[in-house]
């Protein structure tokens, strides 16, 4: 320890780059031991090549990538600061020098390094976006216009510079403009919640109080935190960070973009990583039964259960799994066993209804889905599954109770929500709420590109109009 401390310390002395009088900076003082046992051998090694090769700009650019992985940013902007020094023409190490620094929420100098970025490749979108974000949080709104647009004209379909140009233009009392941006970002990346909140404050500022409800929903329900932008140079980055939590949110990244074979391979990681991740396991179980990997997803049921883990999640993924081999007693033993592991297990009740329905038993289906409700008052697929059943006996006041419930937060099972509760209308007898509700159910299929649902609802109210 003391050899290793002595040695990082000799290295911090200040070089001279050879040919040209200018100093090279120093490496930051890297201690190894303060990272997780997964990465600490790879940060050793980075560090000790960067110690042993002091001229070579890879050497200390790469050390810094580590660095930048595991959010120590200053140690990487040092790094950075060496790698730039060494090869001043290399793009890759200005824009990570640009990144770090407005990580550290350093814009200015960020601005400089990403300018120098631009004098060896003007044509890279990520660049032009970050200058965008750093001008911006300098309070240059027209600043962030102009570098948006040059983002935009080299990648258009970058969600991530759509956003930034409408803010901008927001920022420049450009309302009109700002809102058709906005709604472009929002088809470029419905997910990301940040242009729904957007978009609901500019309509409240209109005081388009119908949008800016619908925009606020929206953003309830959207799953990204951040909008998307393609930078595979940041991506290599995020890619060194090799611990058990960033592999299992790599997997479930991976998932909701529906890339099922990589989400298992981060899952497959994370378990190497700690084999006691009830998450990893019960969602890597989850994937190898949709990817219809059956055996492997026995075998990582059986680790798991051996080791005396399985839990909750896992007993109730194991259970779908099992559904959907037609295995329908062993699906709904796995499902019981999870309301053994957690007697409010919303998932494990609504599984055993959908069970239910399945086997023809309707009743005792009707009683898991009202468990489900009371664990989640307002949860879209239990009310949805309640009403559809009161709707079926004849109970259609309460199936419209549950419906209407549905309607709380939109997504993209709100057309059939809606659909649901205009049939459920139509057969209470309420002819103009059903013809209401379908409208609308119409209308949101087509917002969320559901052609076929569309055009049923479309027959079912031509019908209704006779």
């Amino acid at each position: 320890m003391a050899i290793a401390w002595i040695t990082a310390r000799l290295a911090a002395a200040v070089w001279i780059l050879a040919g040209c009088g200018r100093p090279i900076p120093e490496l930051p003082q890297v201690s190894p031991d303060t990272f997780g046992k997964a990465s600490k051998a790879r940060v050793q090694h980075a560090l000790d090549r960067a110690l042993k090769s002091p001229r070579d700009p890879s050497a200390s650019g790469e050390l810094g990538m580590l660095l930048h992985a595991h959010l120590r940013f200053e140690g990487a902007v040092s790094c950075y600061r060496r790698a730039v020094t060494l090869a001043p023409d290399e793009f890759r190490w200005l824009y990570y020098l640009g990144a770090a620094q407005a990580a550290l929420g350093l814009h200015a100098e960020a601005l400089k390094s990403f300018e120098k970025a631009l004098l060896v490749d003007r044509t890279s979108a990520p660049l032009w976006a970050h200058m965008s974000e750093s001008l911006h949080e300098l309070g240059d709104s027209e600043g962030s216009r102009r570098t948006s647009e040059q983002a935009l004209l080299h990648d258009p379909r970058s969600p991530a510079a759509r956003y930034r140009l409408a803010r901008a233009l927001a920022g420049l009392g450009r309302t009109t403009e700002a809102i058709a941006s906005y709604e472009e970002a929002a088809t470029l990346s419905p997910e990301a919640a940040p242009i729904h909140l957007a978009l609901a404050a500019l309509y409240r500022q209109r005081n388009d109080t119908s949008r800016a409800a619908l925009a606020s929903k929206t953003a309830q329900s959207a799953t990204a935190t951040q909008v998307p932008m393609p930078d595979p140079l940041l991506a290599a980055v995020r890619a060194l960070r090799d611990d058990p939590q960033t592999h299992l949110s790599r997997g479930r990244r991976f998932e909701t973009e529906g890339k099922l074979t990589e989400a298992a391979a981060e899952y497959e990681q994370a378990i190497a990583l700690d084999a006691s991740s009830r998450s990893a396991y019960a969602n890597l179980i989850s994937v190898q039964g949709r990817l219809g990997r059956f055996a492997d997803a026995l075998r990582r049921y059986e680790e798991i259960a051996k080791l005396g883990l399985p839990g909750e999640e896992v007993l109730n993924n194991w259970g779908v799994v099992q559904a959907m081999q037609g295995n329908q007693i062993e699906a709904g033993q796995s499902f019981r066993a999870a309301l053994v592991a957690n007697a409010h297990s919303l998932d494990a009740h609504l599984n055993l209804g959908i069970l239910a329905e399945q086997m023809g038993k309707p009743s005792q289906a009707l009683e898991h889905y009202r468990h489900a409700v009371e664990v989640q008052p307002h949860h879209h697929a239990a009310n949805l599954n309640l009403g559809r059943l009161y709707a079926a006996s004849g109970r259609f006041d309460d199936a419209i109770n549950h419906l209407t419930r549905t309607l709380a937060v939109e997504d993209s099972e709100t057309p059939r929500c809606l659909y649901a509760l205009a049939d459920a209308c139509a057969r209470a007898g309420r002819a103009r709420d059903a013809i209401v509700y379908g409208k609308q159910a119409l209308a949101a299929a087509r917002r969320f590109g559901q052609r076929q649902l569309a055009a049923e609802i479309e027959e079912a109210l031509t019908l209704a109009s006779r």
